[in-house]
């Protein structure tokens, strides 16, 4: 399955569908805390990411929170 993260494509397998909270898992391995997600223009809430079936062409937003000033 392909997808585009931050306008970038990226493959995932297809032998199953992914949650956008494997996707994020998948994308930040060390933690994924202070991290926004959106699919096309909705933000997904990070309670519904594990119920959150991507698609195949989904246009992901993923960042992360930073300090500094």
């Amino acid at each position: 399955m392909e997808v585009i993260i931050n306008d970038q494509r990226k493959n995932f397998p297809d032998h199953h569908q992914i949650s956008a909270e494997e996707l994020v898992s998948l994308t930040y391995p060390q933690s994924q805390k202070g991290i926004a997600l959106a699919i096309g223009d909705k933000v997904i809430p990070k309670e519904l990411w594990k119920a959150t079936l991507i698609q195949p062409e989904d246009q992901l937003l993923i960042f992360r929170a930073t300090q500094g000033g």
